[in-house]
């Protein structure tokens, strides 16, 4: 069913958009460490905990003639009118 939606799309002209979304921290990555015997290790760092939502899009034409990469980037998680927003912000792109 998609090999046929896929030469639709050749047909017409339009763009395929693989779509995905992830969200980051910016905390960074704590890992063990050594210690004298009974006592814990404190591991201390400056960061402020901040954390970023990302959505990617990968766009390209069926034959193969042109390609981009487009992400948004927002401080708090995606939802629905912010992932709409983001769509019609690709759309005006390609």
């Amino acid at each position: 069913m998609l090999a046929a939606r896929k030469k639709g799309a050749l047909s017409r002209g339009d763009w395929l958009v693989f779509a995905d979304e992830l969200g980051v921290s910016l905390l960074p990555s704590v890992c063990s460490t050594g210690a004298p015997r009974g006592e814990t290790p404190v591991l201390e760092h400056n960061f402020v905990w901040a954390k970023l939502s990302l959505a990617g899009f990968l766009a390209y034409r069926p034959d193969g003639s042109e390609a981009c990469l487009f992400f948004c980037l927002q401080a708090a998680a995606f939802n629905r009118p912010s992932l709409i927003w983001a769509l019609s912000e690709l759309a005006l792109e390609l």
